[in-house]
């Protein structure tokens, strides 16, 4: 079974005494952000769960927790950390407060924070956010004039919607710390910030070439992986909804070295061969399979799929069927 890279942790409340859980979470955030605190807003069940992962020069995480504030006060600024955090609302209205100014959040809002600064993030109920803890050098190479802490992140609409939707691919993937893929994410989640923040000049057009590119082109390919038991799928679709033409969609598939047709005919076949070596569903036709994974037409699935696995569909079922009788 592979193993978790050393540069990612997650931690639930769930596993623990419900007494106990907003304690062990206590010291747990205390643990991962140094000069944090937390306390506890409400009564009844708390539950919560962190994830957190360095990749390249940045940290991305993800909290869901019950009614809280986290802060941070004036005597904690003395241990000198002076980055920068940028905070997603996935979920919930938390009210984030720094520079004695209050923003309430809704889901789709970002706000970034300056640790050189005093402030609180509260949640007033079952709350989820991201975060990006961006370190001061590492921004000030991107931006000529860096943000005031409790500032939403209103200077690229888009660059922002694209920031959340690639975020979420840390989760996804195996970055290991020190890796190529892990240091090129971490430049991309830097060119969006940086867009979303206002980048101009030939920092932006940099970042838009760079970070810009990859989100899209990640959101693209996240859409058909999501999307491809829709027969009707197409360039046009996508790109639709992605709010991009699909003339820019070919272009950005392009770089990966496959076309839009052979992603989607990729994640078609691939659902298909699993399906047909599921013995829970031998009971269904090859049509009804081939059908449930986005195929219309039921000879071209037949010759796909016969080119890409050296087989036939009911070839690769009896296999499958039979490999199972010998492990029995």
């Amino acid at each position: 079974m592979p193993t978790a890279p050393s540069n990612r942790e997650l931690f639930r409340t769930d596993g623990f005494p419900e007494q106990d859980r907003f304690d062990i979470f206590r010291d747990e955030i205390i643990r991962r952000n140094g000069s944090l605190d937390v306390a506890r807003r409400g009564i009844g069940t708390f539950r919560a769960e962190l994830h957190r992962q360095a990749v390249g020069p940045i940290v991305v995480g993800s909290i869901i927790a019950s009614p809280l504030d986290l802060f941070r006060t004036q005597n904690m600024l003395a241990d000198s950390n002076d980055s920068f955090v940028i905070h997603m609302c996935r979920s919930g209205r938390p009210v984030s407060t720094q520079r004695d100014e209050a923003i309430r959040l809704a889901p789709g809002d970002a706000v970034i924070c300056d640790w050189r600064n005093t402030g609180s993030f509260r949640l007033d109920s079952e709350t989820h956010f991201s975060s990006i803890n961006i370190p001061r050098p590492v921004l000030s190479k991107r931006l000529r004039r860096l943000p005031n802490g409790g500032s939403l992140l209103s200077g690229d609409d888009t660059a922002r919607r694209l920031l959340f939707s690639y975020i979420d691919t840390a989760r996804a993937l195996p970055l290991s710390d020190g890796s190529r893929a892990a240091e090129l994410y971490g430049e991309h989640v830097l060119d969006l910030a940086a867009l979303a923040l206002g980048a101009e000049g030939e920092t932006r057009e940099i970042a838009e070439q760079r970070g810009a590119r990859a989100a899209r082109r990640a959101a693209i390919l996240r859409i058909i992986s999501q999307q491809f038991g829709d027969p009707g799928l197409d360039p046009a679709a996508v790109a639709a909804q992605l709010g991009i033409t699909p003339r820019y969609l070919h272009m950005l598939l392009e770089e990966t070295g496959c076309s839009f047709t052979q992603h989607l005919l990729d994640k078609r076949l691939e659902q298909a061969a699993v399906l047909l070596r599921d013995p829970r569903q031998h009971g269904w036709k090859i049509s009804a399979i081939a059908q449930e994974a986005g195929f219309a037409d039921l000879s071209y699935f037949n010759r796909a799929f016969r080119r890409r696995f050296g087989d036939t569909p009911s070839g690769v079922r009896a296999a499958a069927g039979q490999r199972l009788q010998n492990e029995r």
